[in-house]
Parts: C-alpha cells; structure tokens; sequence
C-alpha cells in the first residue's frame, strides 16, 4: 500500500514520478491565488497554458490532450531506457519575475514501472514521489529531494487527487515528469513508465498591489459635495497577477466595484491584463448624508488592493436630516441656544375667564339675546390645543407659544416655522408663517378665520438645513361655515311657491357637493325639514318651496349648512326668516 503523503528531506532511491519546484525562498507576505491547468476545478476541460515541454526522444515522449474532455499532459521514459543517477524529463512552469510558487495540487496517474539495478537483486520496486526538489544543476548527482514523498511496492496503475498544499517557501519554477533517484553510482532501467497530469493546480503569490498609470479622474474626485450617481475612471498597471477591478469604499464599506477584467478559475499565471483603464460608479443616494471617508482601490487578480484615492467627503442628496445627522449637512444654528433637546409648547389662548358651569346660566346662555349680554359667562373658555369659533372674512384667531431648553431656560432668536393642513379632504401642507422668539422665548402668529378648518403644526428645527424637527406642538382649529339666506317674498299666498337661496361665504376648499337643508317652524324650536339644495361650485344654492294648502300662519325658515368632505367648515345653521302664509 502507499503510505500518506509527509514532508521531509531524504535521498530516494529508485524512480521518482515527480511534481517538481525550484524557487529561492521569501519571506515578504502577499496575497495568493490559484490557477488551474488542464481541468478546472469541476472537471472543465482546460488548455494548457504556461508550461513548456520537455524535449522528445527516448527518455521524453511528452504529450498533450489538454482542452479535451478527459485530457491530460504527460511524459514516458521509454522502454529499457537507462537513466544516469540524477538525469530527469519534465514539464516545467516558470513562474512571471513578480510572482511566486507557494503550493501546488492536482490529480495524476501513473502507468509502468521501472526499477534500479539494486532493486533487482532485492525485489524492491521503484518508488513514486510527486513532489518538488531542490535539484540546481550545481548540485546534480546528489540525490537531495525534498516534498511529499509517497512510497509504494508498485507504481503501476496508481492515480491520486491531491488538494492545494502549502510548499517549504515561494519556488520560482515547478516541474512534472521522472526523474532518476538510485542510489550512488547506479542506473535506473525497464519501463515504459508514463506520469499523466489530468489537472495541476498551481498557487501563486502577488507581492504587488496596482498602482495608477495616470490620476483617477471622474465628479466623483472632482471636489466639492457629493450628490446622485458619480462616476472615475482609472488608468492602472500591475506588474504580478494583473488588473481585475476597481472598488468604491466609504467608511472602510466596499459600496461599488466595477466589472472584472477576468473571472475565476484563472487558467493561466498572469490571468489579468497588466495595464487597464476601469470606470466604476456609485449611487451616493443609498449613503446617508454627512461626511464620508472615501477610498477608491485597483485590485489585482490576487486581491491586493492599491489606493488610488483616500480622503474625506461630504455626500448631500437632500435626504432627512436633524438630530443625530452630520453637523457638516444640517446648516447655522436656529436660535440661542440651539440644542437638539429642546422643548416647544403652543397653544390657543383662553379668555380671561371661563365659561360658567352653573347649569342656570348655560340654559340661559342658549338664547341669543342673553348670549349678546354675557359673552364672558357663555363663551370663555380655557387655553388649549382645539379652537372651535365660527367663520369670519377679517378675523384672526392668535396662536401663542415657547421654546425652552431641557432645562426651562428660553431661546431666544429662534425661527418658528407653522404649517397648516386644511381639513379638505386631499389637501396638501403649506406654509403658514415663520416667526421669531423674543428674549423670553415666547412667540405669537395669527390664523385666518376664513381658511376654514386646519392643523396646524408649530416646528422649531435645530438648524437651518434639517428637515427633522426637533420639537413639535399640534394645533387644531375648528371653523363653522356661513351662508346668506334670503327669501323672495315675506307674505305669500297658499299654493304658491316661495324661493329660498344664499351663498356660502368661505371660499376655501370646494363647496360643490354640499347640502343646504331648509327647515321651517311656526312654533318654539320645533324644526321640520322643507328641503334640500344642492350647492353649486360657485357657492350658491337656490330652493323652491310650494305653500301646501294645510299651512296658515307665520313661519320661521333657516337654512342648515351641510359641507362635503372637500369644504373644510363645520355644520352651521343660518340666521331665520319669517314668512307670513294667507289664504
């Protein structure tokens, strides 16, 4: 049986069938990478690139299927051939000036067997080994190998699959064929004997990283603040495994790497080209917005990375940014002092005193005249984030407000922003009005009755350029709508129609699709429905009403607003009417 392969130095008598390698060491470290030859690494036919053949005749006979499925490259020492102690045949792969050998594996077979003379009166057969030696021509004869040495009683027939092991150090050169081990003075003879590489793996080593034949170039490099897709190009040379791609780092992050100018399995020792120009581009809108530090590399077929270009970088896409997000984006301080934990309050603004609770006064307060006379004791009402009022065409209702540190100390010159949403349905905010804290960090802004229903956000950002509000206060103000209401005739037959119409006075959002509802009393607050009118885009409505022969009297008629969604004003129920009805 054959033994597992080890390591070791020793003199090996009889024939070696032998992967051989011959290199100076190095102790420098580099990156490494495998090449296959012959078949790739799923048993892919591959050409045999790099290697140079032995010379033919009696101890060569080299071959070369490579490139064919089941393809191999091999040597035969012929028939009853003999060998002086140290003679070989080989294959031989020399590896470029900047690169090294640091491992080879790979699958062979061996066919025949050849034995030394000592051999023949022992019965020991020849031995197989593939391996690497350490055989320069000044040493020849002297029988030193050193590698993975496999011993057996017969070489015929044997195949075997060897993964990529590491050498003793980096080897120039590698060699595959036979070579002639006896001992001293004798000769090695019989045969044929063939050594058949169906694949060799080789591992090489780059000491070398690229470097730029000219400066990147690019809006990428080309300064200032960094927005959307930016593009370089680079112009590289590589004196080892050659040039693969160029990559983009931000914050020691690989964020875009350009197309490879060769793939894996290499199949060759210089699988890259050595001079490249690569463009690459990367979307700065996937990076947060802030300061970046930026590194564009060249990497070789090995994986050493070159720096073609290292430094700091401010990326701006208008993104969200506030507390938390890069001082370099957010912009001049807003206010004194500007800190991100800062406190805002807004409020509706009470009367001076509220409205009573007494049960007699708010039975008394339903009526109007006494509503007119006690407008303190029927309409105060207390500070608070809900203003319910009714509409007015001039009128504004006050908003007040503070901003305090965490702390409770004021800020003062600091710009308020207050955006309003109307309650149409579908609308869209606005800005409302910017106003400015004074020294005791309070501020003040007046709303527009007639914009109808709204919410209303008081913002204060931190600094300038945020879009993320430090502190944030929700106001709502509720608006009842208003119409005219008129009516054609104050005394009217029986049987005759009398005609109703008005207009609605708030103009924002879209009136069309609201509903006027005509009811009508003869007596206390006993309303009964008359009607209903559809309101126009205009605003204006109109309703026909025929007496019914039954009625006699005088009757009192209003007009009840019922708006859409799209019209942002609460139910309201017009002032009344009085019509007089005879036979």
């Amino acid at each position: 049986m054959l033994s597992s392969p080890y390591f070791r130095t020793l003199a090996l008598p009889g024939f070696a069938l032998a992967a051989a390698l011959l290199l100076a060491p190095a102790a420098a470290q580099g990156a490494d990478y495998d090449a296959y030859y012959c078949s790739g690494p799923n048993g892919e036919p591959l050409l045999l690139n790099d290697w140079v053949a032995p010379a033919g005749g009696l101890v060569g006979n080299p071959s070369n299927s490579c490139g064919a499925q089941g393809g191999a490259f091999s040597v035969t020492r012929a028939n009853q051939t003999t060998f002086i102690n140290g003679d070989r045949t080989a294959w031989k792969l020399t590896a470029p000036d900047a690169l090294s050998i640091v491992g080879v594996g790979g699958d062979y077979n061996v066919q025949g067997r050849m034995t030394h003379t000592a051999a023949q009166a022992d019965g020991i057969s020849a031995c197989v080994s593939w391996n690497y030696d350490v055989y320069p021509p000044e040493t020849r004869g002297t029988d030193q190998f050193q590698g993975f040495i496999l011993n057996c009683p017969d070489s015929d027939g044997f195949s075997e699959s060897q993964p990529v092991k590491p050498l003793s150090g980096p080897m120039p050169s590698i060699s595959t064929g036979i070579t002639c081990a006896a001992p001293g003075g004798q000769t090695c003879q019989e045969g044929p004997v063939t050594i058949n590489n169906t694949r060799y793996i080789v591992r090489f080593r780059d000491l070398d990283a690229p470097v730029p034949g000219l400066p990147v170039q690019g809006d990428l490099v080309a300064g200032g603040t960094l927005s959307g897709t930016r593009t370089v190009q680079a112009t590289l040379r590589d004196k080892g495994s050659g040039v693969r791609t160029v990559r983009i780092y931000f914050d020691g992050t690989n964020v875009s790497e350009a197309s490879g100018r060769c793939s894996e399995p290499y199949v060759r020792a210089v699988p890259c080209p050595t001079d490249a120009g690569i463009g690459a581009a990367v979307d700065t809108r996937r990076l947060t917005d802030g300061m970046h530090q930026m590194r564009i590399v060249g990497v070789d077929a090995a994986g050493n990375e070159g720096v073609l270009w290292d430094a700091p970088v401010l990326i701006d896409n208008g993104g969200a940014r506030g507390p938390g997000s890069d001082p370099a984006i957010r912009g001049d301080l807003n206010g004194t002092p500007a800190l991100d934990d800062n406190r805002i309050r807004a409020w509706w603004p009470g009367t001076a005193r509220a409205a009573s609770k007494k049960k007699s006064v708010i039975k008394k307060c339903k009526r109007s005249a006494y509503r007119n006379t006690h407008r303190v004791a029927c309409n105060g009402r207390p500070p608070g984030q809900t203003l319910r009022t009714r509409f007015s065409s001039s009128r504004s209702s006050i908003i007040r407000g503070s901003l305090v540190t965490a702390t409770g100390a004021p800020v003062r010159g600091a710009t308020v922003r207050l955006v309003a949403t109307s309650a149409a349905a579908g609308a869209q905010p606005r800005e409302l009005a910017s106003v400015t804290t004074n020294d005791a960090g309070r501020f003040e802004a007046r709303v527009p009755r007639r914009d109808g229903g709204q919410t209303i956000t008081a913002a204060w950002f931190a600094r300038s350029r945020d879009t993320n509000p430090v502190g944030v206060q929700t106001l709502r103000i509720r608006v009842t709508a208003q119409t005219s209401f008129r009516a054609t005739a104050k005394r009217i037959r029986v049987g005759k129609t009398v005609r109703f119409a008005g207009k609605l006075t708030g103009r924002a959002g879209s009136s069309a699709g609201s509903s006027i509802v005509i009811q009508a009393s003869n007596r206390g607050n006993n309303w009964r429905t008359a009607g209903t009118a559809n309101v126009a885009a205009t605003g204006r409505w109109s309703f026909r009403y025929r007496v019914p022969r039954a009625l006699r009297g005088t009757y009192r008629f209003r007009a009840v607003v019922l708006p859409s969604p799209s019209y942002p004003y609460g139910k309201r129920t017009s002032t009344t009417r009085r019509v007089t009805v005879t036979r």
